[in-house]
């Protein structure tokens, strides 16, 4: 058995999140059921490449061709194909990670997830306020309710994409399938705030079972 083989196993078993690691070690013992299309070889062949200066592209088991964008020792971002990407980070000195699955289909959607030791699932809502359309398009005192209605329909279904700004900082920005609408560019888009940020907050009594080191 290769050392390559070795130390994903040793990762898995001893250290799935704990504080001290770095984001790469999370990045390869991370299930494979989070991300099916890259092997662990994969991983750590990505990591190797980007810490060498070089063109890190895989070709992942659906024949798509990743390749990182970005590598810290806090902070990982990771584009799947034109129409996917993964980023992920270890908000300060915690046992948590934060993992974005971002995908584009007429428009940037983000699912934001985090995960404590054994990447036990935890609810997003202890750690971060997720932004609604009503933070992008806030109602106000002047406001007219019915020309809101009316802009909250054109809107449709929104779309709200998230980006790792630093290990606690989440950039979240707005994108419509409707952006390509005359309606919407003239009636919507004026009143609309392009971005909001939102810190990932550490819960004092360490909520979701995570252990205190």
């Amino acid at each position: 058995m290769t050392l390559r083989i070795i130390l994903p196993l040793l990762l898995v078993m001893h250290t799935p999140i704990a504080g001290a690691q770095d984001i790469r070690d999370v990045f390869v013992a991370m299930p494979d059921s989070l991300l099916p299309t890259l092997t662990r070889n994969d991983r750590l062949d990505l990591i190797d490449f980007f810490d060498a200066g070089l063109d890190n592209t895989v070709s992942d088991a659906l024949h798509g061709r990743s390749h990182l964008t970005m590598l810290t020792p806090s902070v990982l971002k990771l584009q799947l194909n034109d129409h996917a990407e993964i980023q992920m980070c270890r908000p300060g000195d915690t046992d948590v990670i934060c993992l974005i699955h971002s995908v584009e289909a007429g428009g940037w959607d983000s699912k934001v997830k985090f995960f404590g030791i054994g990447w036990k699932p935890l609810e997003p809502a202890e750690y971060i306020t997720l932004p609604t359309l009503a933070d992008f398009m806030p109602l106000t005192a002047d406001t007219d309710l019915q020309e809101y209605k009316n802009r909250v329909v054109l809107v449709g279904f929104p779309l709200i994409r998230a980006d790792i700004t630093d290990d606690t900082t989440i950039t979240f920005s707005f994108t419509s399938a409707n952006e390509a609408d005359r309606d919407f560019s003239t009636k919507v888009k004026p009143h609309i705030r392009q971005q909001v940020q939102r810190k990932i907050r550490k819960p004092a009594d360490e909520v979701g079972g995570l252990e205190t080191r």
